[in-house]
């Protein structure tokens, strides 16, 4: 480990951005500290070197105990598809501001808080407000901060859309699938998160990561076509179906209502980015979706 770098802790390590951060900062010398539920889950990062605080955002004494002594927090948890306790409220909300309390109180030098691109207090998404929430939390926390927002996972849609076409030959639209959105691949987000730590240019900002792409649904299912070389049904959902379905289970089911207000967000609304000036400026050429495509398709064939 580089003796100049302070200790990082990572909340968040054992999922898809968080593992890809770790990695990161163990190839560039960092020392980690990772809070987990689970010390078996995190098996693999104890092998790489990491010291486990076995800790959960929603108990505050053991998040003063994985900030004692550490220089840098990183937090890329979250719970958008949680429910009950383990709802973005008590996650993205509470847990979080405890996680922030904590790094203060114990003199951490810099927090960087991984959100998301176009949230706000009024989004029609609860989880979308919360990190809103959170967000104004640490800007006014007086801790040395960066907020590195993301557009939506490449991974995560390889995962549930992706896995869909190659095992049922079939995409689901929501809506007619027109309109554009951007979505990045964690290995890109990673880097923009590790340099925070060190890089004045992301110091006290908000900087929205994104890919190389704004992209349809009918854009992204005909790449998951090509790659997986198959064809793939569209089975479009009118809006209609998706207010009455909101209306109807949304009030017992609140992540279904979730995943169906994301759903309308993203078939009515424009959720295009700008991200070229920010990569040049980097110099970083992030992951194209064809490209992310390809790798996943051929990390699932290899088994």
């Amino acid at each position: 480990m580089h003796e100049s770098y302070g200790k990082v802790l990572v909340v968040g390590a054992t999922g898809k951005l968080g593992s890809e951060t770790t990695r990161l900062l163990f190839a560039e010398g960092y020392p980690v500290r990772a809070l987990v539920r689970d010390p078996e889950r995190a098996a693999h990062l104890a092998a790489s070197g990491a010291e486990l605080s076995v800790g959960d955002l929603k108990d505050r004494d053991s998040l003063c105990r994985a900030c004692d002594g550490v220089e840098f927090v990183i937090a890329s948890a979250h719970a958008a598809l949680g429910k009950g306790a383990n709802c973005p409220a008590a996650v993205d909300g509470r847990g979080h501001r405890h996680l922030i309390d904590a790094a203060r109180d114990a003199g951490v030098q810099h927090f960087t808080y991984v959100s998301a691109a176009g949230i706000s207090e009024d989004h029609p998404v609860d989880f979308f407000r919360i990190k809103f929430e959170t967000e104004q939390y640490l800007v006014n926390s007086g801790i040395d901060y960066a907020i590195i927002a993301g557009s939506g996972f490449m991974e995560t849609q390889h995962e549930i859309l992706g896995g869909m076409i190659l095992n049922k030959h079939k995409a689901f639209l929501f809506g007619r699938g027109q309109k554009k959105a951007n979505y990045v691949s964690v290995v890109d987000m990673a880097r923009y998160v590790v340099w925070s730590l060190q890089d004045e240019r992301l110091r006290n900002h908000r900087t929205i990561v994104g890919g190389p792409e704004n992209l349809t649904q009918l854009e992204v299912v005909a790449i998951y076509e090509a790659a997986c070389g198959i064809p793939v049904k569209r089975v479009a959902i009118p809006l209609s179906v998706l207010r009455l379905l909101r209306l109807v289970v949304g009030p017992f089911q609140p992540v279904v209502r979730r995943i169906i207000t994301m759903g309308l967000v993203s078939a009515t609304e424009d959720l295009a980015l700008a991200t070229e000036e920010l990569h040049s400026e980097f110099a970083w050429r992030p992951r194209s979706y064809a490209d992310s495509a390809r790798r996943w398709l051929n990390e699932v064939q290899s088994g």
